[in-house]
């Protein structure tokens, strides 16, 4: 029993000393390791966090580009920061461009001032310089100077009167203005004591900077000393003084920048290495030769000159001015013409007709509806190149113009009539119906138009009965240049359809077929009337007492129904047939037939009738006797007559 307590706490005991074991372990871990735990945590939140990751390297980078040093190190950083520098440099000029402008204003704005100040001085001395030659009798020679080489005539003058003598140059040390070197022209006296001049510049140079200048940018650089003047330059290290003789030209001053530049550039060790003696400047003399530029005008003969620019040069002046006059007077001529042209026209209105720099300006207005002035332009004896037009579009409303408007906008056709009489649109001719009844709508958004006047307006149909001279038995149906005519018309009136139809060009096509003729009709009914008369007899061929009014009537029927065949052009032939009854023999009764039309005919004639008449018999098939078989009776046959 003893033994097998002793197991079960063996057993029991063995989780805790694992759990023992582990927890020193973590107590000897923690001894050992717990620096180096906090340095990775340390260095994991330096990683993790882009702030504290900046802010190390800003602290760092200045500290290192101080102590970049070598040409490969500096070249490597230039190259890392060049782009990112200069991409950064143009995002902020454009982000905020107020802040570059503040800055360079104090640099830009005095060379400007300089620049355009020593411009301006250069121009008033020319401008001095011409005036004052120019009532001299040299301006003749420069006049035709000028006109011979195509050169300015300004330029001409200056190039004869602007002389000048760079005598002496003068290179001064900056910081002592002590003289480095002192060349001048051959001729020119020496200066017993060239180092005090250059100091007695810059004693001016800082008396005037001292008492007159508000900025300290502000440098002296020209002095002016009876006829000479002295051009200052200055360098980093070296000032340049040069004495001119007569009116230099300030694009000296370039050309003496140029030469100091070129010092610096050449003697810069010299220069940064002088303490008071300048004999190892020697070497600049060259230098400073070329500033001892000169120029100078050719003095002739003034007989000589008096007497070859006195008569050529009036002549020349002569010809000049007649020449001038006359292409003067022949550009007035083609300008008349232009505008007279231009008037011609209505709808154009000029507003403004002047010369500005020797061009004819001419400004105006213009209807679209009418030709366009530059076209009309080309048509003229005036040069494009002459002359400087500006046309604006308006709507004219001169009538003729405004009608043509009108009729635009309204899309009216051929046939109608636009007249505007002040504000009120009248139309007049012939449109079509539907063309018509829409004048109702379109008429308030006509410009300057308050009323519309178009009572007189008629339609086709009404237009085509008054030109045709319709009769009233007619009907007319019109639409889309196809025209019917229905009912019946006089022959006369039918034969003279066709001439006025023609006449008509807004009819493209008609049919008659269903147009009956009134004469036609009208002999018709009177040949069915005559075919309907009888002439009766008693016995043999004697007439009943009753007929001789029938005949009377018959004469009248023929002769009415033989005027309307003469006037459709056709020929009449009258058919007269002799009727019997069955009595008697067949021979007997044929013969009787014949004699009772024989014996019509014969009055007929006698009555003057002028119709072919044709003879014929018919006999009864009955053999009674009846009375009413005792007769003549009549028929019409018409043919067309034939064209002699």
């Amino acid at each position: 029993m003893t033994e097998k307590n002793n197991e079960d706490v063996k057993q029991n005991n063995t989780p805790l000393n694992a759990r023992l074991e582990q927890k020193s372990y973590q107590v000897l871990k923690t001894l050992l390791l717990s620096e180096e735990d906090k340095r990775l945590q340390q260095l994991e939140f330096y990683f993790k966090s882009p702030k504290a990751h900046a802010k190390k390297i800003a602290l760092a980078l200045p500290k290192a580009i101080r102590q970049a040093d070598g040409v490969l190190l500096r070249d490597a950083l230039d190259e890392a920061l060049h782009d990112t520098v200069q991409a950064c440099l143009v995002e902020s000029v454009h982000r905020e461009p107020e802040l570059y402008v503040d800055a360079l204003y104090p640099v830009i704005l005095p060379m400007i001032k300089k620049s355009i100040a020593e411009a301006f001085k250069e121009v008033m001395q020319s401008l001095n310089s011409a005036i004052e030659q120019g009532l001299s009798i040299n301006r003749f020679a420069w006049h035709y100077q000028a006109w011979r080489s195509g050169m300015p005539y300004r330029e001409v003058v200056l190039r004869n009167t602007l002389t000048y003598r760079v005598e002496q140059a003068f290179l001064i040390h900056r910081e002592t203005g002590l003289l480095l070197r002192h060349v001048s022209n051959e001729g020119i006296d020496e200066l017993r004591d060239s180092d005090a001049v250059s100091a007695m510049l810059t004693a001016i140079q800082d008396f005037t900077q001292d008492s007159f200048s508000a900025n300290q940018q502000d440098k002296l650089d020209t002095v002016e000393i009876g006829d000479y003047t002295v051009f200052l330059d200055r360098g980093a290290y070296a000032m340049l003084a040069c004495v001119i003789q007569g009116i230099p030209p300030y694009s000296l001053r370039d050309h003496f920048e140029t030469i100091l530049g070129d010092i610096h550039q050449k003697y810069i060790g010299l220069l940064t290495k002088f303490e008071g003696d300048n004999e190892p400047l020697a070497v600049i003399d060259s230098e400073l030769e070329k500033c001892l530029l000169s120029e100078r005008k050719q003095i002739e003969d003034k007989s000589a000159v008096s007497g070859k620019y006195i008569l050529i040069p009036l002549l020349l002046i002569f010809a000049i001015f007649g020449y001038w006059a006359y292409d003067s007077w022949l550009f007035e001529q083609r300008r008349e013409n232009y505008l007279n042209l231009l008037l011609q026209y209505q709808g154009i209105v000029i507003t403004e007709n002047n010369y500005q720099q020797g061009e004819l300006v001419i400004k105006g207005l213009y209807d679209p509806l009418i030709a366009n002035p530059n076209e009309i332009l080309k048509n003229s004896t005036l040069q494009v190149d002459e002359v400087k037009t500006d046309w604006q579009a308006y709507h004219s409303l001169v009538p003729a113009i405004a009608e043509q408007r009108l009729k635009q906008v309204l899309q009216a056709p051929p046939l109608v009539k636009i007249t505007l009489k002040e504000t009120r649109l009248i139309l007049t001719g012939v449109a079509d119906k539907a063309w018509i009844k829409n004048l109702a709508i379109i008429t308030p958004v006509l410009t300057g138009v308050t009323a519309i006047e178009y009572h007189q307006l008629q339609t086709y149909p009404q237009f085509i009965n008054q030109q045709l001279e319709t009769p009233e038995t007619v009907a007319v149906f019109f639409q889309k240049g196809y025209l019917q005519l229905q009912g019946i018309a006089p022959i006369a009136w039918r034969n003279a359809l066709a001439k006025k139809i023609a006449k008509l060009n807004f009819i493209t096509d008609y049919q008659l077929d269903k147009l009956e003729i009134t004469e036609e009709k009208q002999r018709q009914i009177l040949s069915e009337k005559l075919e309907k008369q009888f002439i009766y007899f008693i016995k043999g061929s004697e007439l009943l007492e009753t007929q001789s009014k029938k005949l009377l009537n018959l004469v009248s029927l023929i002769k009415e129904t033989n005027h309307l065949s003469e006037q459709l052009e056709q020929t009449m032939y009258l058919i007269i047939t002799g009727h019997t009854d069955g009595l008697n023999t067949t021979k007997y009764n044929t013969a009787l037939a014949l004699k009772r039309a024989e014996k019509i005919i014969n009055y007929l004639r006698q009555q003057a009738v002028p119709v072919e008449m044709i003879i014929a018999s018919q006999l009864s098939t009955i053999r009674r006797s009846n009375k009413l078989q005792r007769k003549v009776g009549f028929a019409v046959i018409f043919n067309k007559k034939e064209k002699k």
